[in-house]
C-alpha cells in the first residue's frame, strides 16, 4: 500500500508521524479547554498523545469511521486537535467557530448530519437562549465543560480515559475535513477538503525549508488566528514538517493578553489576521521590544493597510524584516503572495493605494481575469472577476453541491473577487463583487483614509444604492472633527457623513473580517448595495 493510501498526511496522523521524527516545544496563552489541568507548556509528543486520547473519547461517544463530527468551541488550538482525533479514526470532522449564530449553526448541522456534536458550554447556552436545538435524532451532544441546565448534553469528562482505538484514517485523496467560509453575507458554507488539498498542496511552499516564511530551527513562531479555519490545518502541516525552537499559540487577541504572553519572548515569525495587526498598533507603541527580533510577519484572509505594515516593520531591529501578505480563500488556500520591506513601504504613503495587490500567483496556481469562466482573459489592466485553477481547491461544499459546481464551472474557480492583472502578471484586488461601489475601490479608499486618520483603528466604506457611499470610522475616543475628516477625504470620491462606531461594536467573523452587510443594516438600514452576491 503506497503512502497516499496510508493517509500519512491526514491531520489525524500528522502529530504522531512527526513526533516520531523530532520534538518541538509549544506554549499556550491559556490551557486547552479539553485539558485544563495540563497547563500551558506542551511538546509535540504530548500533542500527539492528546490527539490519540481524543480519538478514544469520540469512539466512546459512538463515533465510527464514516461518521461526521461537529467541533464548535471557543477559539483555541484544541479545535484542531479534536478534529485530528476524529480524523484519526476515519470520521469526518467539521471545525466550526463558536461565533456562528445559533440559527446559522442549525443550518450547517443539517448539512453535516453529525453523529456527535462537541461544543463549548457557551455555545450550548447561546443555542438554548435562541431556542435552537443543536442535537436531534441520532446526534449526541457533548459539552466541553459543565453543560448548561436545560440541555441533554453529556460532559466530555464522561468519555475521558476511554481506550485509544487503532488509527484508521481515510486515504489522502478522500474527504478528510470540513472548515467553513467567513459567512460575511449569510450562513457560512461548509468547505470540504482532503489531505491532498489541505495538508499537501495548500502548504506546498511552507513544507520547503528554503521558503522565507518557513521556520528555521532557532525561530520562535507565533500564531494568533482563528484556529477553526482551514488555514490552521495547512499551517500545522507546514510547521511540523519544518520544526522550530518554539511555537506560541495565542487564542485571545486582546492587546493586554498578547503583550503578557510575549513579554520575555522574542518572536521571529509572526502570523495573525490583518485586522488584529491594526488593533495591535498600540502594542507597537507601548511594547516595541516584543517585535525587535521579528524577521517575518505574515497576514492572510484580507487586505492589509500601509500604515499598519510600516509600523510593524519599523518596530523590528532586524536588518531587513519582511511582511508577507497572502491572498486566498477557504476553498482554494493561497492564490497569490506579496512581500514588503521597509524600502518598498517608503513608496507607499497618503494618496497611494492600499496594499491591495494580491501579488504574484502561487507557484502551483493559474489565474485569469474575465467576465465569466467560459470567456477569455480580459486585457491587462481591465477589471473583472478573478478565476483560479489550483490543486489545493476544495472538493465540494457539503450540502450545497450545486453551488460548488456553479463556482467551479469550466474548470476555473470563481473567487467572487474583482481585480486586474498588470503587465507583469501581478494581481491587484479591487473589491469583493458583493461589496462593489461604482467609481471607487473600497480597499484603496479605506487604506488612504487610514493613512490620513492617524488615530483611527478602522475605516469601512459601505455601498448605498440609495445615495452616497457610507463611511464608518472607529477612533479610540469616539470623536472626529469635521475639518479632520474633510482633510482626510481630499481627492477621494464624494461620500456621506461618517458614522462613528466603537471597535467592539463592529460585527466580525471569527477571522476578524467585517460583516459588511450586517454593519450596513445596523448603521443605515435596508439601503441595498450594487453587487449581485452571486459568487459569495
Amino acid at each position: 500500500m503506497d503512502q497516499r493510501a496510508q493517509g500519512e498526511l491526514n491531520i489525524g496522523m500528522l502529530f504522531s508521524t512527526y513526533a516520531a521524527r523530532h520534538q518541538q516545544a509549544f506554549v499556550l496563552d491559556r490551557p486547552f479547554d479539553i485539558a485544563p489541568e495540563r497547563g500551558v507548556d506542551w511538546t509535540l509528543s504530548g500533542l500527539a498523545d492528546l490527539v490519540a486520547e481524543a480519538s478514544g473519547w469520540l469512539h466512546a461517544s459512538g463515533v465510527r469511521p464514516g461518521d461526521s463530527v461537529a467541533v464548535i468551541k471557543r477559539n483555541h488550538y484544541d479545535i484542531v486537535l479534536l478534529a485530528a482525533g476524529a480524523a484519526r479514526i476515519g470520521a469526518f470532522p467539521a471545525m466550526i467557530s463558536a461565533q456562528v449564530p445559533p440559527k446559522a449553526l442549525r443550518v450547517m448541522l443539517d448539512r453535516l448530519r453529525p453523529r456527535t456534536v462537541l461544543a463549548s458550554a457557551d455555545v450550548l447556552q447561546g443555542a438554548l437562549d435562541d431556542g435552537v436545538d443543536l442535537g436531534g435524532p441520532g446526534t449526541r451532544l457533548v459539552s466541553i465543560g459543565e453543560p448548561p441546565n436545560g440541555t441533554d448534553a453529556d460532559t466530555l469528562a464522561v468519555f475521558q480515559g476511554a481506550p485509544v482505538p487503532p488509527p484508521s484514517p481515510v486515504a489522502d485523496d478522500r474527504p478528510m475535513i470540513a472548515t467553513h467560509t467567513s459567512g460575511t453575507t449569510g450562513v457560512p458554507k461548509l468547505v470540504v477538503h482532503s489531505a491532498d488539498t489541505l495538508c499537501r498542496e495548500a502548504p506546498y511552499l511552507e513544507r520547503k525549508r528554503w521558503a522565507p516564511w518557513t521556520p528555521w530551527p532557532k525561530d520562535v513562531v507565533v500564531n494568533c488566528t482563528a484556529f477553526n479555519h482551514g488555514r490552521n490545518v495547512s499551517w500545522t502541516s507546514g510547521m511540523l514538517a519544518c520544526p522550530s525552537q518554539e511555537i506560541v499559540l495565542i487564542s485571545d487577541a486582546d492587546m493586554e493578553n498578547v503583550a503578557r504572553v510575549l513579554q520575555g519572548r522574542r518572536p521571529t515569525l509572526f502570523e495573525a489576521h490583518p485586522n488584529m495587526y491594526q488593533l495591535w498598533e498600540d502594542i507597537v507603541r507601548t511594547h516595541p521590544e516584543i517585535f525587535f527580533r521579528v524577521r517575518q510577519y505574515i497576514s492572510t484572509f484580507d487586505a492589509i493597510h500601509p500604515r499598519t505594515v510600516r509600523r510593524f516593520l519599523n518596530a523590528s531591529r532586524r536588518r531587513m524584516p519582511l511582511w508577507s501578505a497572502g491572498w486566498g480563500q477557504s476553498e482554494t488556500a493561497a492564490i497569490a503572495f506579496s512581500t514588503y520591506t521597509r524600502r518598498s513601504m517608503r513608496k507607499v504613503g497618503p494618496g497611494n493605494p492600499a496594499l491591495s495587490s494580491g501579488g504574484r500567483r502561487a507557484p502551483r496556481a493559474r489565474v485569469k481575469v474575465a467576465n465569466s469562466a467560459a470567456e477569455p482573459h480580459l486585457a491587462r489592466g481591465e477589471v473583472g472577476i478573478i478565476f483560479v485553477r489550483t490543486a489545493s481547491r476544495c472538493i465540494n461544499y457539503l450540502g450545497e453541491e450545486d453551488r460548488w459546481k456553479a463556482k467551479a464551472a469550466s474548470g476555473w474557480w470563481n473567487t467572487g473577487d474583482l481585480g486586474r492583472l498588470d503587465g507583469r502578471g501581478r494581481i491587484t484586488l479591487v473589491d469583493r463583487e458583493v461589496d462593489r461601489i461604482p467609481g471607487i475601490s473600497c480597499i484603496e479608499a479605506e487604506g488612504i483614509l487610514l493613512e490620513r486618520l492617524d488615530r483611527a483603528h478602522e475605516v469601512i466604506i459601505l455601498p448605498n444604492a440609495q445615495g452616497l457611499p457610507i463611511p464608518v470610522v472607529s477612533v479610540p475616543d469616539g470623536k472626529l472633527a469635521d475639518d479632520e475628516w474633510k482633510r482626510a477625504c481630499a481627492g477621494l470620491p464624494v461620500m456621506d457623513e461618517p458614522r462613528l462606531i466603537s471597535w467592539e461594536d463592529i460585527p466580525r467573523t471569527s477571522t476578524w473580517k467585517v460583516r459588511r452587510l450586517e454593519l450596513r443594516e445596523r448603521v443605515a438600514g435596508d439601503v441595498g448595495g450594487f453587487g449581485t452576491g452571486l459568487w459569495t
